[in-house]
């Protein structure tokens, strides 16, 4: 077996324990279906454009929270980007994950915040 073939089985078997493990879903299938011989990267860029946006989106929620007063419409407008991008993509589980975690550790200011209002 060439170092080629070698490659591609093991990009197939992590592929596929990603799929197993929820990671990746049928999202991704079919993005992996759009790409072909004119575009070979396609994949690849769509992932890194994901990344960078999210990457955008985690800064801006960072930002906003990192204010005396926090504008929680705001919060929850980039959360809910976050995670529309996301469920187009593969880690809606992840997004799912973060907004509970963020309701969470928010949630007794946001009840301050609307007790007191």
């Amino acid at each position: 077996m060439d170092a080629v073939t070698r490659l591609h089985r093991q990009l197939v078997d992590y592929s596929n324990s990603l799929f197993q493990e929820g990671i990746l879903d049928n999202q991704f299938g079919h993005l992996q279906q759009l790409q072909d011989e004119s575009n070979p990267d396609f994949v690849a860029e769509v992932v890194n454009l994901y990344f960078k946006d999210s990457e955008r989106l985690l800064n801006e929620i960072t930002v906003a929270l990192d204010q005396q007063n926090v504008d929680f419409t705001k919060v929850g407008g980039h959360v809910h980007q976050l995670k529309g991008s996301s469920s187009r993509f593969i880690f809606l589980h992840f997004i799912d994950l973060i907004e509970s975690k963020i309701i969470v550790f928010f949630y007794p200011i946001l009840y301050l915040y609307i007790v007191t209002a």
